[in-house]
């Protein structure tokens, strides 16, 4: 509806008489009566007095047929001897050729375009749901005819997700039919790729762009005519699980492991050493770090005090794009403990392994493994030295009979109880029959120290059974109690104690020849009988039995009588025999004597011969 002159001007001479000239406009792309009107007037008329430099115009008006068209053009000439709206020009004017035509062109009203745009500017769309909708909705105008609009997949320099590997890169024609209008839709889709990795959001563009067959028809709205699709894992909190590599992680105070562990490297000192504190990812392959947040807690079970014995802790794991649970699947940390030179024993504290923030959806921890619990060795060179104070004793068999074994605190000194156990090696007497120890731990209380000269004894109590029995040997050593076999060390020269118990006199069993004196008559045999004159034996009891000279003996062995050298055992009361041959050196003798020698060996103590 725009209505714009077309001018000629006078260029040179002077009009006595009216002088017309014809405007035609029959030359452009735009349609006269269809696209405007005009031009009106058709003959320009320079009228008797005007001269150079004026100028006669007439009026061109563009019509507004409401259609949506592509740019059309109006050219406009100036001509003689014409007849333009039945009227006939036939001036002779002579036209500067040097613009021989005016050309102007027609724009469609913004108003008669169909104005488009995306729906939303960003997209959420989740891997796994397979697609997402890309919308387009008209938000002004009317298609006249079915009009068309393009959607095309894009990446721009901040885009991450990766074409054919996480969407399908689509260009996709839709159509809005005749008769839609403000608020209609049409929709096209886009492919989403399920990697079954686990990412972070990765995002790509949609570009809404007119099609060429349509371009004069469709207005796409600036700023609306892009969008971003952000693709989220989609994954449950199934998609990665994370254990630790061993519910259980021992270290020893202020001792500089090998391997891994280091000595701490900032603000400790020297009295300092490192855990390794290792997880796993157990499930799952990465296409984006993830991490785990591994931090120090004290459990009413923890006995190790924070920033005595360990450094308080708190740090994230992270577990990189491209590790998997089939593959490198090992992450670590290392937490500083700290030697605080005192003698106490393990001691324990926990490390709580959770999900870190954003990623508490993806990664999953057993509520059985959220616990790794450290134990903290004691440092060997904060021990103490423990040793007896006698290592030998003899002791007679009876009901009275005790001794006072007792242990004496060495070198060091004591943060807490240490215990030591009294044991018993290569004995041949028997505990319950033969003795009672009482109590069998000694203790050494917490605060007690070498200086004191402070010792913790037992009491052996030696029982009398009654019974004759070789002579008996105890041996009595030290062994540090089990949680204590670090902390305690027992020198070798007063780790052992030996005790002999003689048999009680009252038990004696005597042993004698049956007869004192044999009276043989030569070529004859003697025999030699040997039993218990005196009480009962309870054991065997191993006697050497041989012939001997002496001063009061007048025959002489091998001549008068046969040599007899021989251990014989009574295991009873019965008397054992043996025979002595008598030899005939047919001379004529006086009486001759020879002795028999009786001895119980030494082992059996309680043994007399009569």
């Amino acid at each position: 509806n725009e209505t714009f002159p077309v001018c000629a001007e006078l260029l040179a001479g002077s009009v006595d008489c009216d002088v017309s000239i014809a405007l035609d406009a029959q030359l452009g792309s735009a349609i006269a009566g269809v696209d405007f009107i005009g031009p009106d007037p058709p003959l320009l008329t320079f009228t008797p007095g005007q001269s150079v430099g004026d100028i006669q115009c007439a009026n061109i008006t563009v019509v507004d047929d409401s259609i949506p068209q592509p740019e059309r053009s109006i050219v406009v000439t100036l001509g003689n001897n014409r007849t333009v709206g039945g009227i006939e020009s036939i001036s002779s004017v002579r036209i500067d050729t040097s613009i021989p035509s005016l050309s102007f062109d027609i724009d469609t009203d913004i108003n008669d375009l169909l104005q488009v745009k995306l729906s939303q500017l960003v997209y959420e769309a989740v891997e796994g749901a397979n697609e997402v909708s890309i919308c387009v909705v008209i938000d002004q105008g009317f298609a006249s005819s079915d009009t068309t609009v393009q959607v095309i997949t894009t990446l721009s320099v901040t885009s991450t997700a990766t074409p054919d590997l996480d969407f399908l890169p689509t260009l996709q024609v839709l159509t809005f039919t005749a008769g839609q209008s403000t608020d209609d839709t049409a929709c096209a889709s886009v492919t989403i790729v399920e990697d079954v990795l686990v990412e972070a959001v990765e995002t790509f563009e949609v570009t809404l762009l007119p099609t060429a067959a349509d371009l004069f028809k469709i207005l796409i709205i600036s700023g609306q005519d892009k969008g971003i699709v952000a693709i989220s894992d989609g994954e449950t909190e199934n998609s990665v699980e994370v254990q630790p590599s061993s519910s259980t992680v021992t270290a020893t105070e202020g001792v500089v492991p090998t391997g891994d562990l280091q000595r701490c490297s900032s603000g400790t000192g020297d009295d300092c050493a490192e855990v390794m504190v290792c997880l796993e990812l157990v499930r799952g392959n990465l296409g984006r770090n993830v991490s785990v947040t591994v931090q120090t807690v004290s459990l009413p079970t923890s006995t190790a005090t924070a920033d005595v014995d360990y450094v308080s802790f708190e740090s994230n794991i992270t577990f990189t794009s491209g590790q998997s649970a089939t593959g490198d699947n090992q992450q670590c940390v290392f937490i500083p403990l700290l030697d605080d030179d005192v003698l106490e024993g393990n001691q324990s504290f926990a490390v709580l392994i959770t999900p870190a923030p954003g990623d508490e959806d993806v990664v999953f921890i057993n509520s059985t493994d959220e616990i790794i619990t450290v134990v903290i060795q004691e440092d060997p060179n904060d021990n103490v030295q423990i040793g007896l104070t006698n290592t030998r004793f003899t002791v007679t068999e009876s009901v009275d009979s005790a001794i006072t074994l007792c242990a004496e605190l060495q070198v060091g000194s004591l943060e807490r109880n240490i215990f030591v156990a009294i044991m018993t090696a290569k004995s041949n007497a028997t505990l319950g029959v033969d003795y009672l120890i009482e109590p069998d731990i000694l203790t050494f209380t917490a605060g007690q120290s070498a200086f004191d000269g402070l010792v913790q004894c037992a009491n052996i109590t030696i029982l009398d059974d009654e019974d004759t029995e070789p002579r008996e040997n105890l041996m009595i050593f030290l062994q540090p109690a089990e949680g204590d076999v670090t902390a305690v060390l027992i020198p070798p020269i007063s780790l052992m104690s030996s005790i002999n118990i003689i048999e009680d006199p009252s038990d004696e069993v005597q042993i004698s020849p049956l007869t004192s004196v044999e009276t043989v008559t030569e070529g004859g045999t003697a025999t030699v009988c040997i039993g218990v004159s005196l009480g009962s034996l309870q054991t065997e009891v191993r006697v050497n039995v041989r012939t001997i000279t002496s001063v009061a003996s007048t025959a002489t062995p091998g001549e008068d009588f046969s040599l007899l050298t021989k251990t014989v055992t009574l295991d009873s009361n019965d008397p054992v025999c043996n025979s002595i041959s008598i030899l005939d050196d047919g001379i004529m003798e006086e009486c001759e004597a020879f002795l028999i020698d009786i001895e119980v060996q030494a082992a059996f103590s309680g043994i007399a011969v009569v």
